[in-house]
């Protein structure tokens, strides 16, 4: 539901809404997750060309300022079919990242280190 119909988000209290992505170019964002602190996020994306990647971006002042030093961690080569959703997440502190790939035709998980 857009803010425009009603987002309950507008509700919340001390709630400020963001466009994050308003400096990434032609952002085709899926799935995000950020660090417990909130500083950093992780994404799925997939272009119309058919390119995809794993990203890694600084978030900047809350309510405030858009992603930062957009970073491509990987190519996840999944599938992109109805079984397989990346979902990636972020460990508590950041410096690992989590996703779920079938390029090699089963679904399984991975991890990134050093972040």
């Amino acid at each position: 539901m857009l803010e425009a119909e009603g987002h309950p988000g507008r509700t919340v209290s001390g709630a400020r809404r963001n466009d994050l992505s308003r400096s990434v170019a032609s952002p085709h964002f899926y799935h995000f997750a950020t660090d417990a602190a909130g500083r950093r996020l992780i994404t799925d994306a997939r272009h119309a060309d058919g390119s995809d990647g794993l990203y890694l971006f600084e978030l900047g002042r809350p309510g405030q300022a858009p992603l930062r030093q957009e970073r491509l961690l990987l190519r996840p080569r999944a599938s992109w079919n109805k079984t397989c959703h990346i979902h990636p997440f972020l460990s508590p502190d950041g410096r690992t990242g989590f996703f779920n790939s079938d390029e090699t035709g089963t679904l399984q998980a991975y991890m990134v280190r050093g972040l």
